[in-house]
């Protein structure tokens, strides 16, 4: 029996799906993906040619190129000067305090509202996946 979780985070790919798409797009040139990820420019050359396959490349690299990926795939999300994210990080910040003040006196859901809080202003992936209906392309 086959286990498959589903995790939000794959919905644009697996980091291995996201390297092969960044070294797959050629108006992004390798000086641009050495510049970011410090990946040998011998590396990136290699790995976009087939001379390397990147399904054998070490985590570190292929976690770089994917984050690289993230990056580009998002910007675009954030606005000119980042002016969405923010916009959205005070409307993030006024809906965390309106829930700790409406359950300051349990202090179970005060204590999970607060972890939220953390883990959502911590993680800018998160971050731009609960902004994308405020900011939406029309």
């Amino acid at each position: 029996m086959k286990i498959k979780i589903d995790n939000w985070r794959d919905r644009h790919g697996n980091a291995l799906d996201k390297a092969k798409r960044l070294l797959a797009d050629k108006s992004i040139t390798n000086k641009q993906i050495v510049d970011v990820t410090e990946i040998s420019k011998l590396s990136i050359s290699n790995y976009r040619t087939g001379k390397t396959d990147i399904e054998k490349a070490k985590w570190s690299i292929v976690n770089k190129l994917a984050q690289m990926y993230d990056i580009l795939e998002f910007t675009p999300t954030y606005g000119p000067n980042g002016e969405n994210i923010i916009k959205f990080s005070k409307v993030l910040s006024e809906f965390f305090e309106e829930n700790k003040e409406a359950y300051k006196d349990d202090p179970r859901f005060l204590e999970m509202i607060v972890i939220l809080e953390s883990i959502v202003t911590s993680d800018p992936y998160i971050t731009t996946e609960l902004m994308q209906p405020f900011f939406e392309k029309d």
